[in-house]
């Protein structure tokens, strides 16, 4: 496979991706990592490790019927797939060569399929540049603790949950934030539907 495939029609998950997109929050950078090149220059920066991102994007695919597979060829290859359920679908491939050694090839492959999963998702993790071991340095992780709170997403059991809580007057936006990170987006959709309540 060479370039971007896509089935012949694209325009129903063009149409999924949209909303997606319009729904999906800024996604937090949760690891910090503090990096010595080979050259012994040391730097520090962070990123979204791929459990948070999979945390967020996940119930906001199905709720748009979206899917992806990542599978990897024998070279190291990463194919990316996003799929609608009409059966549409757009496909890449990225490959990143790393250290010729198991850790280093494992790095290059983790850090392929989080760089082209968000890519043809077109979301961003901003300071995402930790292919580190794939090149060679020395590096330390570290989680920042703040960004490990999880999103309030809509259309999830949580979201739920505490609108729920708002609406029988047990809780509040600001109490909701203290354990879990909302978007402006999200915050929003609660106070609409609080004054919908209301009225």
């Amino acid at each position: 496979m060479e370039g971007l495939q896509k089935s012949e029609q694209i325009n129903e998950l063009a149409t999924a991706l949209c909303k997606f997109q319009a729904e999906c929050p800024p996604i937090g950078l949760d690891r910090e990592v503090k990096v010595k090149t080979k050259t012994g220059v040391e730097y520090s920066f962070d990123y979204a490790t791929a459990g948070n991102i999979k945390a967020i994007i996940t119930p906001l695919l199905a709720k748009n019927d979206l899917a992806y597979s990542q599978p990897t060829l024998p070279d190291g290859t990463v194919i990316t797939i996003l799929m609608h359920k009409s059966g549409q679908y757009i496909a890449g491939e990225l490959s990143i060569k790393g250290e010729n050694n198991a850790q280093g090839i494992g790095s290059a492959i983790t850090y392929a399929k989080r760089y082209a999963l968000c890519a043809i998702l077109g979301i961003v993790t901003e300071d995402d540049d930790d292919g580190n071991m794939a090149s060679g340095h020395e590096f330390t992780t570290a989680n920042k603790i703040e960004n490990n709170k999880p999103w309030l997403n809509e259309g999830t059991k949580e979201y739920d949950g505490a609108l729920a809580k708002l609406r029988a007057g047990t809780t509040t936006i600001d109490k909701i934030k203290t354990v879990m990170k909302i978007s402006k987006a999200t915050e929003e959709k609660l106070r609409e539907a609080l004054k919908l309540q209301k009225n």
